[in-house]
C-alpha cells in the first residue's frame, strides 16, 4: 500500500489535516498524529490491528491505494466510463438574439446584431424534441443567452410554452435558466415561468454604483446599476436560485467589498455571488488589458470569498469531483445562435470556424473531436495535477490558446479551507 500521490494536505487547525483527493473527491478531516501513525506503518508494512480498520476506510476513499495502482491509467478510465454513460437529461441553450441594450467594454461578443427567428427556434425545438424521445430523457433544462435574452421575451415566452407542453406529455421534469444584465427583468416577465420553473437566474454587477457604471452601461452611455438593483426583486420572488456575478479585474477587485455589502442588505437566502476573472484568451474586448493574472485572482478571491461568506453570500456547496470543466470539455452541441449555428461553449458564439454544425445540417464530426482533444485526458499538466477531478481540467478555450492555468492550480489548500472550515 502507498498514499495516493494527488492528494491535498491542509492544516486544518493545531491538531487535524483536512484531505482531499484529488480523484475520487473523497474529503476528510483526520488527527495529525493518527495519520502520522498510518503514514509510519505503510512505511515499515507493519500494521497494528487498531489501525486496519482505518487503513480500509482510506483505502476506500482513495486516500490510500494498493501499491501498484498505475493513478494515471486510473484517471483516464474514470474519464472514459464517464463519458460513454448515458446522461438521463438534457440541455439547450438558446441565443436568442445577439442584441444587447449594453456596451459593456469588455464583452467578448462581436457578432452581427441579429435576434433569432421563430424558424429557427421552432426547427431547434424540434430537434430536441426529437432528440428527447428517441433517448428517452427523464430531464430537460433550457436556457437562455444573448446579447440580452430579455430583449425577445416575447420569443422566449413562446419557447417555455412549447416546452412545457411537451414535456407535460412525456412526462419529462422541466426546468429553465437564464443569463441577463438584469436591467429588463420586470414582474411581467417573471409570469412567464410557472412556480419552480425557474431554476436559476445569472445577473453580472460589476461593483458598487460608482464602478459598476463605468463598466456595465446603456447604448446611451447612462449608468445601470440602480436600474439592476430595482428589477433584483422580481428575479429573487420567482428564480429558485440567483447567481450575481461580478467579473473581477485590476479596475474593480478593490470595491468588491461595497458591492457586497448593497447585496446583503436582500436578505435572501437564495441569492449567492460568485467572482469571475475577466480573461482576454479569445482576443474580444478592448478593455480586456485590465485583466489580472489567474494567479493573483486566485488568491485575491479568497478573500471576497470570505466576506461573501460572511455576509450569507456565499454558496455552500462543498467542492465536488467532477471529470470535465464545462460541458465544451465534452463538445457537447447545445448551444444554438439566432444564425441556427451550433457551438459547445459561449465564448465560442461567433467564432463560425471552431462551431460545431448547424441545425440545417450535420454535426461536424471532425470539429467535434477537435474540441474534444481539450480534455483533460490530452493535458498533460492536469494529469499530474493533485486537484486533476476537482477542477476537470482546464477551460477548453484557454487550452485552445496554450494557457493552462485555472484558479483551482493555485492556493488550492486555503481553498479547501475555505469551504470546509
Amino acid at each position: 500500500m502507498k498514499l495516493s500521490a494527488y492528494l491535498t494536505i491542509a492544516n486544518f487547525d493545531k491538531n487535524n489535516y483536512l484531505i482531499a483527493s484529488g480523484i475520487t473527491g473523497a474529503v476528510i478531516k483526520i488527527k495529525k498524529l493518527l495519520f502520522k501513525s498510518i503514514q509510519k506503518e505503510i512505511n515499515s508494512k507493519k500494521f497494528s490491528r487498531k489501525n486496519r480498520e482505518r487503513i480500509n476506510i482510506l483505502k476506500k476513499q482513495g486516500i490510500i491505494i494498493d501499491k501498484n495502482l498505475n493513478e494515471l491509467n486510473r484517471i483516464t478510465q474514470i474519464y472514459k466510463k464517464y463519458m460513454k454513460k448515458k446522461d438521463s437529461g438534457i440541455n439547450k441553450t438558446f441565443v436568442v438574439t445577439y442584441r444587447c441594450n449594453f456596451k459593456c467594454p469588455y464583452c467578448y461578443e462581436t457578432a452581427k446584431k441579429i435576434d433569432m427567428s421563430k424558424k429557427i427556434a421552432d426547427l431547434t425545438l424540434k430537434q430536441l424534441f426529437d432528440q428527447a424521445i428517441k433517448e428517452k430523457k427523464q430531464n430537460m433544462r433550457i436556457s437562455f443567452f444573448g446579447g440580452e435574452p430579455l430583449l425577445k421575451r416575447e420569443l422566449i415566452r413562446y419557447i417555455v410554452q412549447k416546452c412545457r407542453k411537451f414535456c407535460k406529455v412525456h412526462r419529462i421534469k422541466l426546468l429553465f435558466s437564464i443569463i441577463t444584465n438584469g436591467s429588463l427583468f420586470d414582474a411581467q416577465f417573471g409570469k412567464i415561468f410557472h412556480k419552480g420553473e425557474l431554476d436559476h437566474v445569472q445577473v453580472t454587477i460589476d461593483g458598487p454604483r460608482e464602478i459598476h457604471n463605468k463598466r456595465r452601461m446603456y447604448l446611451s452611455g447612462r449608468g445601470t446599476y440602480d436600474d439592476i438593483l430595482k428589477k433584483l426583486p422580481n428575479v429573487l420572488e420567482i428564480a429558485n436560485r440567483t447567481s450575481v456575478r461580478i467579473n473581477v479585474d485590476h479596475l474593480n477587485i478593490r470595491s468588491v467589498p461595497k458591492l457586497l455589502n448593497d447585496l446583503e442588505k436582500f436578505k435572501s437566502k437564495n441569492l449567492k455571488a460568485n467572482f469571475a476573472l475577466v480573461n482576454n484568451f479569445d482576443g474580444r474586448g478592448k478593455n480586456r488589458i485590465n485583466a489580472l493574472n489567474i494567479k493573483v485572482f486566485s488568491k485575491r478571491v479568497l478573500s471576497l470569498e470570505k466576506i461573501a461568506k460572511e455576509k450569507g453570500l456565499l454558496d455552500k456547496t462543498p467542492l465536488r469531483p467532477k471529470v470535465f470543466y464545462c460541458a465544451a470539455s465534452t463538445a457537447n452541441p447545445s448551444w444554438v445562435d439566432p444564425y441556427g449555428d451550433i457551438y459547445c461553449c459561449q465564448h465560442a458564439l461567433g467564432h463560425t470556424d471552431i462551431k460545431l454544425g448547424s441545425i440545417f445540417s450535420k454535426i461536424d464530426e471532425k470539429m467535434q473531436k477537435n474540441w474534444l482533444n481539450y480534455s483533460l485526458i490530452k493535458n498533460n499538466h492536469c494529469l499530474k495535477c493533485k486537484q486533476v477531478y476537482f477542477c476537470g481540467g482546464a477551460c477548453p478555450m484557454f487550452f485552445r490558446k496554450g494557457y493552462i492555468g485555472q484558479d483551482l492550480c493555485y492556493n488550492f489548500d486555503k481553498i479547501l479551507l475555505s469551504r470546509y472550515a
